[in-house]
């Protein structure tokens, strides 16, 4: 474990020290709940979810929101959780899969044990290729349910922002290999919710002949009826905020600020 701890993305967690917003109460309610009906349904058609959007439209915020509210629950599904942050160096590929392995190893006492064996033989396996430390970490055990001690038949992989992750054959990479996993092994008990811009290569390795098949995908538009509302709705909370914070900054005589027209 202290070996594993060394090759994991630092502060990449949803509950990490470094600050990362959820959504504003009461907005994005639309895709939440999507996407929490595509996690506790056990007869889900697909066990991939890419949600994808332009920067700035708030998928880093959804996916927070969404991983605080699964880790809340009493039987929690989340089972890893990982933000790239290119800015606060959280990108490096090599890291990916050991940070999910460190993070699950923590969770689940059998696959720790399974992890503790193996790099008891082998400590140099964290230093193996993306393809090899996914098979090891992820494909062989968990092809296997009984190392998912005390799970109820779906544990969620979270990852946010993987534009981010350094270079774009790796990003392709993590890509394809969680999708043939999950084409070979569709009874796992993984499910992974994938969050990024919707950058041509990326589209295109979603789309590729060996992908299409084996995902739901959700688009955050910079524009829609929903996400006006949630922005008018943050917009009103926030000035009423102000007005409480600091009524004397604000003439009395003024009945409304700021006016319906501004």
């Amino acid at each position: 474990m202290e070996l594993l701890s060394e090759h994991v993305i630092v502060g990449a967690e949803f509950d990490s020290s470094d600050h990362r917003p959820s959504c504003h109460p009461d907005t994005r309610l639309d895709i939440s709940h999507t996407i929490q009906s595509w996690m506790y349904n056990l007869v889900r058609k697909y066990n991939i979810l890419w949600l994808h959007g332009p920067a700035g439209v708030g998928k880093s915020a959804i996916l927070q929101t969404i991983a605080e509210a699964a880790s809340e629950r009493a039987a929690s599904i989340l089972g890893a959780t990982l933000f790239f942050s290119r800015p606060n160096s959280r990108d490096d590929p090599k890291g990916v899969f050991i940070t999910i392995a460190y993070r699950l190893a923590v969770r689940y006492p059998l696959y720790r044990q399974y992890i503790v064996r193996l790099l008891s033989i082998d400590p140099q396996l964290v230093e193996k290729s993306l393809a090899e430390q996914f098979k090891t970490f992820i494909a062989l055990p968990f092809a296997i349910k009984e190392l998912l001690d005390g799970v109820n038949g779906t544990v969620l992989i979270l990852l946010d922002g993987l534009d981010e992750c350094q270079g774009e054959g790796a990003q392709s990479e993590i890509i394809l290999l969680i999708g043939k996993f999950v084409l070979q092994y569709p009874t796992s008990p993984l499910i992974w919710l994938i969050a990024s811009r919707p950058e041509p290569h990326i589209q295109n390795t979603f789309a590729s002949k060996t992908l299409r098949s084996s995902y739901e995908e959700i688009q955050v538009l910079v524009d829609s009826v929903q996400g006006r509302r949630d922005v008018e709705k943050y917009l009103r909370e926030s000035f009423l905020d102000i007005r409480e914070r600091y009524p004397q900054s604000i003439p009395s005589s003024l009945q409304q600020w700021p006016s319906e027209s501004d």
